[in-house]
């Protein structure tokens, strides 16, 4: 689009209502306020090239657009005047490194590179029907709303120039990343082109800034995927490259979960800027699996796929001669965004954290789970262990039971969240080594957990002060669940046949 000269420049794109979706747009000067539709049908079929504004045949609420903000504090509309008008302007907070509450600010730029979540509800529009968005909008000011009485009432006017995006000459653009949705160590960035982004391009021009790592959400599939230098796949889509107006998140450089805290009330990121270039693009993305075929040749990589009526997710476990079975951040990739979408997150615990790419050295008891709603019911597929040189099973800690995967599909049914229960073993009989786990797959919880064969007998908890805040005497089994407030602590474990000590960050 960088080549073309022109005085302003239009953009449709479909959305199914109930559908998350993470989206950039190529356009300047849009906003929040911009995302609406006619209330007849909720498809934007007017003339092509005419300019729309927001009326009575257009509204926000029917159908109903949400959008939310990651880790930052947003503006809501909190109350109203006697007439139902909004008065008063708040500031809510979000849940950190997490997503927070649908607002209705209608003001929220939404500037070339920067990523936005938005989602159309269900109740509004009619049944299997898609929802058609045009920008830009002819809008001058932005107004919020509330959907009880559907008055309205001025709280900012901003300008409304929406033209062609900020790209230079030879269609390479800067981006801020404190401008960006982030906690400090993720950032959600937008493809700010209508072609393909080839990942590995554009990572690899700006690996001084981010890790060579980003995550996805397929809006085709409702998955959640995550790419790493070795693995990058999606189902419904192409492997290794970001689709035009889309959005994903990337990770910064040197960034390490075990050395990290979290972003403080007021705190801005450190300005660093990344880089996007043209000659990243590409018309149309490679064939699916092309780029990853002589890598999972001589690695193999196990794929775990947690599905309900929500959507699904990926997890990624290779097995490199290199790799350690702890966390290492040029090789794995955490399990980000666990209750962001409605769809259940499968991991494997790499050292202390839930990974949604775990490189490993062998198979010695790994653990694995999914975070998913209480009642839910998850079908979790085990996908590539066909590809193993040696047989590989599933150890159930709960009835002391061994499975074997035989052939390359194993499906397991499971309902609501699943921690510190199965473990992806290479040992048949499950040897005692001593082996202990500490993690925390989940905001608050604590997961200890030894090999089948040796009991934990005493599990303690302490605060950076050396106050003790947690203390189970004589476990008795192989895994033991606790809960803690937020932060950071000294884990001390004794089991039957050794013992073992962790820092431990939980959200």
């Amino acid at each position: 689009q960088h080549r073309l000269t022109y005085d302003k420049a239009w953009v449709e794109f479909e959305m199914t209502p109930g559908d998350d979706y993470w989206m950039a747009s190529p356009l300047k000067e849009v906003y929040a306020g911009d995302m609406y539709a006619p209330t007849d049908g909720g498809q934007q079929n007017t003339e092509a090239f005419t300019d729309i504004e927001y009326g009575e045949s257009n509204d926000r609420w029917n159908p109903a657009f949400y959008q939310k903000a990651w880790d930052e504090a947003i503006n809501y509309a909190a109350s109203k005047d006697a007439e139902g008008k909004a008065t008063e302007i708040v500031s809510v907070d979000a849940v950190k490194s997490n997503w927070s509450i649908e607002y209705n600010d209608a003001t929220v730029p939404y500037s070339i590179g920067k990523g936005f979540y938005l989602r159309v509800e269900t109740d509004k529009t009619p049944t299997n029907r898609k929802v058609m968005v045009r920008l830009p909008k002819k809008d001058a000011h932005y107004v919020y709303e509330t959907r009880a009485t559907d008055d309205i009432n001025d709280v900012d006017t901003k300008t409304n120039q929406k033209n062609l995006a900020d790209l230079d000459a030879d269609g390479s653009m800067s981006l801020d990343l404190s401008t960006v949705d982030n906690d400090g160590n993720h950032f959600l960035v937008g493809n700010p082109y209508m072609a393909y982004l080839n990942m590995s391009e554009f990572l690899k021009a700006n690996s001084s800034v981010l890790a060579e790592k980003y995550w996805t959400i397929d809006v085709k599939e409702g998955t959640v995927s995550v790419g790493t230098p070795d693995v990058a796949w999606g189902k419904g889509a192409n492997s290794g490259y970001v689709a035009p107006m889309q959005a994903f998140f990337v990770e910064r450089a040197g960034y390490n979960p075990s050395a990290t805290t979290t972003k403080a009330d007021g705190e801005t990121t450190e300005a660093k800027k990344v880089t996007f270039k043209a000659s990243m693009t590409v018309a149309a993305a490679t064939a699916k699996g092309q780029e990853t075929k002589s890598f999972s040749a001589v690695n193999p990589i196990l794929t775990l796929t947690a599905t309900s009526k929500q959507g699904q997710s990926r997890a990624a476990v290779v097995q490199k001669s290199d790799a350690s079975n702890q966390y290492e951040a040029d090789k794995d990739a955490v399990a980000l965004l666990d209750s962001e979408i409605d769809a259940p997150m499968a991991y494997t615990v790499a050292g202390s954290y839930a990974a949604a790419v775990n490189a490993i050295h062998d198979y010695k008891n790994v653990p694995l789970g999914v975070y998913a709603k209480d009642g839910e019911e998850v079908e979790l597929s085990i996908e590539g262990a066909s590809q193993l040189v040696s047989p590989l099973y599933l150890y159930d800690a709960v009835t002391r039971s061994t499975t074997p995967i035989d052939g390359d599909s194993f499906t397991l049914n499971l309902t609501g969240s699943s921690h510190g229960r199965y473990f992806l073993t290479t040992d048949e009989g499950i040897k005692a080594e001593g082996d202990i786990r500490i993690y925390s797959p989940a905001d608050g919880q604590l997961i200890i957990a030894s090999t089948p064969s040796d009991a934990l007998k005493q599990v303690q908890v302490y605060d950076l002060n050396g106050r003790m805040v947690e203390s189970r005497q004589n476990v008795g089994t192989a895994t033991c669940q606790l809960y803690v407030p937020g932060g950071i602590y000294i884990v001390r474990v004794q089991s039957e046949q050794g013992e073992a000590q962790a820092k431990l960050k939980i959200k």
